[in-house]
């Protein structure tokens, strides 16, 4: 039975086609305080970064203003590429699907991992979690609100740990809670763990 029978994962043809609010500058988007937070505990590991999921290069662009160098942007959507190959054209990236094997066995190269609104866009959230080597700096965020691309979202930061916490160590009380620019009652949840 294929993913689309029993799923509501999307392809990345839907992802290629949907790009009006992913497409506006680093310092428009609507994602910017989760990608300040996201570079801030990225910046308290050791290692090459891969960001899992990087989309249109957003928050490459921030990472690279900060001074990272070691940076590696794997997504499916080779739209979502082709635009973050153009707004951060000094750092890499490639089209690589997180359910592909082969690119989950690349993850033991790097030591720290951007996670961003992605989790919640996968089934197999878990065995990504998995695939990332341990005592490596996971930094991640999902949203607690439903949309059509999303198979899961969550109400708390609490349901966030329960459900990552066999793999990572989190802890609820230090996530930071955003409300999403321009729909204020919709929250992203922002953890950084440490993959056990």
């Amino acid at each position: 039975m294929s993913r689309d029978d029993v799923s509501k994962e999307l392809g990345p043809d839907y992802y290629d086609t949907h790009l009006d609010l992913v497409g506006l500058s680093l310092w428009e988007s609507p994602w910017l305080a989760v990608y300040a937070i996201a570079a801030d505990f990225l910046a308290t590991g050791e290692g090459p970064v891969v960001d899992v999921g990087c989309g249109t290069g957003r928050l490459a662009r921030l990472l690279y203003e900060r001074g990272e160098r070691d940076y590696l942007g794997i997504d499916f959507s080779a739209a979502r590429i082709k635009e973050a190959r153009s707004y951060a054209p000094q750092l890499r990236f490639e089209v690589g699907d997180v359910n592909d094997e082969t690119v989950r066995r690349r993850f033991h190269d790097f030591g720290r991992f951007a996670i961003l609104e992605t989790l919640e866009h996968i089934e197999d959230d878990l065995g990504v979690i998995e695939a990332i080597p341990s005592r490596a700096l996971v930094v991640l965020s999902v949203p607690t609100y439903d949309s059509a691309a999303h198979v899961r979202h969550f109400d708390s930061p609490t349901s966030v740990a329960q459900r990552y916490g066999e793999l990572l160590e989190l802890d609820p009380g230090h996530a930071a809670v955003l409300p999403r620019a321009r729909r204020p009652h919709k929250q992203i949840f922002v953890f950084a763990g440490v993959r056990r």
